[in-house]
């Protein structure tokens, strides 16, 4: 669709962007299981939760928890007050979420240049307190401006579903500038960490061993 418009364009600014539509997802939607629809007892019989009262969220979480153990499961909080930041993150958070992409991204297609290359979106998402839409704004315009600003790059490590593929293989996708390093930082640290972990674990095991 991007691409259809930027045929149609005879400048490319780098501070001007192409955005779809927002559509918006609650905390809850990603917190919850797909096959649990949330629901509550009351007064003999049930009923959804209210996703915007916190104390629906709060007997929700009393309520299943004790059905958890009535069936003998032991992974539970002990303390209901434990669970305060997820039932607070259910009733008030969200992500607001949409495409976009610089218009100078295409420019290059659109001239049909010899280095020219298509290129994948992927999803944007920020933060969101539900129902306030002053906040939605200002976090998608925060998100908008750093694309703007030539905040963005094209990731070769990655493909549409998200696994590492060959480098030079594959479509890149358009990511904001910020996400390659993280990646990269997050990456090491798992590979690093993880093997120190792996020699940890073969020494005890070395040990216990010699004890048995």
């Amino acid at each position: 669709m991007f691409l259809g418009i930027a045929n149609r364009l005879t400048e490319f600014p780098q501070n001007r962007l192409l955005v779809t539509f927002r559509a918006k997802r609650r905390f809850s939607d990603i917190a919850i299981t797909a096959d649990e629809t949330p629901k509550i007892e009351v007064n003999g019989s049930f009923r959804h939760v209210d996703v915007d009262n916190e104390n629906d969220w709060k007997l929700f979480i009393k309520q299943r928890n004790a059905e958890a153990k009535r069936r003998g499961k032991k992974n539970i909080l002990p303390d209901e007050g434990d669970y305060s930041h997820f039932i607070y993150l259910c009733s008030r958070v969200g992500v607001s979420m949409f495409y976009a992409a610089p218009e100078s991204a295409y420019e290059l297609l659109v001239q049909d240049s010899e280095d020219a290359g298509h290129f994948l979106l992927c999803r944007l998402e920020v933060s969101i307190k539900v129902g306030d839409n002053d906040h939605e704004c200002q976090s998608m315009e925060g998100m908008l401006a750093w694309l703007a600003s030539g905040g963005w790059e094209f990731d070769h490590a990655h493909n549409p579903t998200g696994f590492d593929t060959k480098p030079g293989k594959g479509i890149p996708i358009l990511v904001p500038d910020v996400v390659v390093p993280a990646h990269e930082t997050v990456t090491f640290a798992r590979d690093q960490i993880g093997e120190e972990v792996e020699d940890a674990l073969r020494s005890l095991i070395t040990e216990l061993r010699k004890r048995v």
